[in-house]
């Protein structure tokens, strides 16, 4: 591995979003390749240095822990509302937990916590991107995500040459 793979590298991890063209112009690389990032993501050494900076093992850890990010936010009805009756209305909506009920003059207040989906989403894309295992078929569809992955041996109809 290059001394300049290790510089967009650290740039990638340090400045996430930030495009691969663009950490690579950053690193000194050529105009004419940072146009074709592909060429350093698929190469055997920045698979390696990916490796070492990102192991399979610790994405794998993370992922088991963005898939349960939850988000805390509040709403407020008008009126008076006995806590089970606000807990029983929220019961419904898919994964979502009520904290807390609490009353302020007329209205009454309920504390919940929901997936955050984008957030788990832009984490999954930016760690596969990173690893140039992720193409450009990502869908997102309610609370699915399907994205296409490439082999890391590049052959991705998922089977062994």
């Amino acid at each position: 591995m290059t001394s300049k793979q290790q510089v967009v590298a650290r740039d990638l991890l340090e400045n996430t979003g930030k495009p691969v063209s663009k950490a690579m112009l950053d690193a000194g690389y050529a105009p004419t390749s940072a146009k074709n990032p592909q060429q350093l993501t698929k190469s055997k050494s920045w698979q390696k240095l990916m490796q070492e900076y990102l192991p399979d093992e610790k994405l794998i850890e993370k992922h088991k822990k963005l898939l349960e990010v939850r988000v805390f936010d509040r709403f407020v009805f008008p009126g008076y509302l006995e806590a089970e009756n606000a807990s029983e209305s929220f019961s419904r909506i898919p994964n979502c937990d009520v904290i807390s009920v609490g009353w302020s003059g007329e209205t009454t207040i309920v504390y919940f916590s929901v997936p955050d989906y984008r957030t788990q989403l832009e984490a999954l894309k930016l760690a596969y991107k990173l690893k140039g295992k992720l193409n450009s078929n990502v869908l997102v569809s309610g609370e699915k995500v399907i994205a296409i992955l490439n082999s890391s041996n590049g052959n991705s109809s998922g089977q062994n040459a």
